[in-house]
């Protein structure tokens, strides 16, 4: 997947969980044992709060690999748009952008998750009327009060905590991404350099290109001053007479 993101959820899928959420409710309000129950949902609700810091933590841990992982792209960036493949073929030249535009988006996905998972989210929580009988208000009713809003408090909390395990799926999907395209594209580097004449492209077009000879050359020079003659040379052996007629 060249972009990783997650899938709306439909509203068959919607319904299901306001369905299910539903049914513990209606379970809250029909179970005989309501303190029991009540001290069940409250176990459950810090279990949540465990994962929840653990999910946390590898996302912080995934914020951390992608800002190392993005600093070192940077730098491929910077030595491509100051020519350092000015001396390869085009294609080459050409495949590298891609490369690097691929991992970039790899690197821009995970952020985006990471950030979306550590987004602050609105969680359920008690207050001092939930924990206090009002008047009235017998010993069973305010136990299934609290076990009602225990409930609902676990809900929420699972709610929330299996979005960021989403988000973080989202951003490992984008690490593995980088990983396999990083390893292509190292492969696919070694096969080109091994493709590559020896000597410089440079040199090359210097020696099949007659201008950029001359232009190397420089302008030509006013004759210098004439030297002194040499010494006389040797006289040649005197020639036969002709023949006459």
């Amino acid at each position: 997947m060249i972009f990783p993101a997650l899938i709306p959820m439909r509203q068959d899928q919607l319904a299901r969980i306001q369905e299910s959420e539903n049914t513990q409710l209606a379970f809250v309000e029909s179970h005989t044992d309501p303190a029991a129950l009540s001290e069940g949902y409250e176990k459950l609700h810090e279990y949540e709060m465990e994962r929840l810091r653990s999910v946390e933590s590898r996302l912080g841990g995934i914020l951390s690999l992608t800002s190392i992982t993005a600093s070192i792209l940077l730098s491929g960036v910077f030595a491509l748009v100051n020519g350092g493949l000015s001396d390869s073929d085009w294609r080459l030249r050409l495949a590298a952008a891609g490369a690097l535009l691929y991992l970039n988006l790899q690197v821009v996905c995970s952020t985006i998750a990471v950030i979306r998972g550590l987004k602050r989210s609105t969680w359920q929580s008690l207050s001092l009327d939930d924990l206090v009988p009002q008047p009235g208000v017998g010993p069973i009713e305010f136990n299934r009060q609290v076990a009602r809003h225990h409930c609902k408090r676990l809900l929420k909390a699972e709610q929330n905590i299996n979005h960021k395990v989403s988000q973080m799926d989202v951003a490992h999907t984008a690490i593995r991404n980088f990983a396999v395209g990083s390893a292509l594209i190292a492969a696919l580097g070694v096969a080109a350099v091994g493709l590559q004449h020896p000597g410089s492209a440079a040199a090359r077009a210097i020696r099949n290109d007659s201008e950029i000879q001359m232009l190397l050359k420089g302008p030509q020079g006013n004759p210098g001053p004439q030297g002194p003659p040499g010494p006389r040379g040797l006289q040649g052996e005197p020639g036969q007479p002709s023949a006459s007629h």
